[in-house]
């Protein structure tokens, strides 16, 4: 059942989807020929914002803040992931890897590799900021409209 409290997470986390994305675009200019990342990031903040965090909105402002760093950190987690793969993909298709086993290999070490830009600065400052912005939007409006 589509509720307020959705709506402003979908919304809220694909945004930062947006934000994310642009920044770590400028971090690793390779991204910047995939075209479709916005959409990717759109996407899974929407998907993640509706089904996860708008479920556990309500509570006071600490649990505001946690249930929107949480699914920050999860937009976060399942966008660089969909890259390591997507990567990963890529580079199999020009025959990098001998077989399965090399390519999932590659999918975490690649993966590993795109976690550390979640230690810089601009990025983690989006994802805290967009995470209590978020939690906060979303308590908003599950008091507000539910």
């Amino acid at each position: 059942m589509p509720t307020g409290a959705k709506l402003a997470a979908a919304m809220c986390l694909a945004v930062l989807g947006v934000v994310l994305s642009v920044i770590i675009t400028s971090l690793i200019p390779e991204l910047s020929r995939f075209k479709y990342l916005v959409p990717l990031t759109v996407a899974l903040g929407g998907v993640i914002g509706w089904f996860f965090m708008a479920p556990r909105a309500g509570g006071g402002v600490g649990h505001a803040i946690a249930n929107g760093v949480t699914c920050a950190v999860a937009l976060a987690f399942w966008m660089l992931t969909a890259l390591a793969v997507i990567r990963v993909i890529d580079l199999s298709l020009k025959g990098q890897y001998r077989g399965l086993s090399d390519a999932i290999v590659a999918v975490v070490m690649i993966g590993a590799e795109y976690a550390l830009l979640l230690a810089i600065l601009p990025v983690a400052a989006a994802l805290a900021v967009g995470g209590v912005v978020s939690g906060f939007v979303t308590n908003f409006a599950d008091r507000k409209w539910s």
